[in-house]
């Protein structure tokens, strides 16, 4: 997988946790964001685990780490928890 890919993945997943954790706190609740809730919430949350594996391995197995494949280990650790302790903020 090109790091490009995963970038975008990353920045996908991790703006979609937090737009959906905006509509939580603040209760919007339409049909649509619910649909859409329902739809993705399983296959983002399965997404940022392999990307999160994907990017530790490319980080420990290269020589010279570029600041870009930790940036996007630590947003996809971010986005876990968000994920999982996401409703305690």
């Amino acid at each position: 997988m090109s790091e490009k890919l995963m970038k975008y993945g990353s920045l996908f997943v991790a703006s979609y946790c937090v737009v959906m954790l905006l509509f939580y706190k603040t209760k919007i609740d339409t049909i649509l964001i619910g649909i859409l809730r329902e739809l993705l919430t399983i296959p983002v949350i399965l997404l940022t685990i392999v990307l999160t594996v994907l990017n530790l391995i490319r980080v420990l197995k290269s020589r010279g780490v570029e600041f870009s494949s930790i940036l996007l280990v630590v947003i996809n650790i971010m986005t876990l928890l968000l994920i999982f302790y996401g409703g305690e903020i």
